[in-house]
């Protein structure tokens, strides 16, 4: 969406434990076109959403009725604005030689000194953010957008028919759209359950910002096994990870490991369980609520 000029707000809430007024509040939030993602939460908040706006107007505005609606059960909140979402691969499914291990093995170690000479995996990391943009989609690749928006897996051949044009014209504005950054990857959402992990979000306190530290940071979260996303944000905190864990023992372990080696860089950390992922989307109508950038005349290829 930041190519289509267009960029995510994250809302931390802490909300009053009256759990009809919560389920009002989550139904409506999952409804709203803006969500792109929604999750209940234990530790230092109870609900972590994302909404896409086009301006800091539009966004005041949403949160403006949102509070107004449901001022009897927020109690706190704390707004970022989302920079950079790198999401890594789930290392910890795949042996070291890269076989996926069966489902009764254990999970992939946890690394000792350095992650990336103990274990070395190819990444096939995708980024969600980066350089802001407005690219103008025409009517083909707006089309193109619905429809990998309802179903990722839908071949060029139905998309073909449903867009009324041939299969060679939408795997070439396919392939120009992840050329271009619009399409930034595809991903599978896990259900943690079955995995028998659990998904916990680390906020990072610094202690003084240091951009060589946080590169050096960022590249131990590329490569720990546990660590499946990295986000840069603006706002109270700067830097937020995701941990798969099988126990809250093996989540420690890695909060133990991240402390020990970058005592110097972080001051200290929050973190929240993930009871509910409702899971992260693509607005089926990504425009929904905005002006749509003016789209460009349609040409053959």
């Amino acid at each position: 969406p930041y190519k289509l000029g267009l960029t995510s707000y994250k809302v931390y809430l802490k909300l009053e434990s009256n759990k009809a007024r919560q389920a009002q509040f989550i139904d409506a939030l999952s409804k709203h076109p803006r969500i792109t993602w929604l999750a209940e939460c234990y530790g230092k908040w109870d609900l972590i959403f994302s909404v896409l706006a086009r301006t800091p107007k539009e966004f005041y505005d949403f949160h403006d009725r949102l509070f107004s609606d449901f001022n009897d059960l927020i109690l706190g909140s704390s707004i970022c604005t989302l920079v950079d979402y790198w999401w890594f691969p789930k290392k910890y499914l795949i042996s070291k030689s890269g076989d996926v291990a069966p489902g009764d093995e254990k999970l992939v170690p946890f690394p000792t000194e350095d992650v990336r000479t103990e274990w070395s995996f190819v990444i096939p990391e995708f980024t969600f953010g980066t350089t802001p943009d407005e690219y103008a989609v025409d009517e083909i690749e707006y089309g193109i957008i619905q429809l990998l928006s309802e179903d990722a897996r839908m071949g060029v051949t139905e998309m073909a028919s449903k867009l009324r044009t041939t299969p060679a014209i939408v795997k070439y504005r396919i392939e120009k759209l992840e050329e271009l950054g619009v399409i930034a990857g595809y991903r599978i959402e896990v259900d943690y359950r079955a995995l028998g992990t659990t998904l916990f979000r680390v906020q990072v306190h610094l202690r003084d910002y240091d951009v060589k530290k946080e590169l050096e940071f960022r590249d131990y979260c590329r490569h720990h096994p546990h660590v499946s996303g990295y986000v840069h944000q603006l706002g109270d905190c700067k830097i937020e990870f995701e941990v798969d864990a099988r126990s809250h023992e093996e989540f420690n372990t890695v909060i133990d490991q991240v402390g020990e080696r970058f005592s110097r860089f972080i001051r200290s950390m929050d973190h929240m369980v993930v009871r509910r992922d409702y899971g992260h989307r693509t607005p089926c109508n990504i425009f929904a609520g905005f002006d749509r950038p003016k789209s460009r005349a349609v040409s053959g290829d």
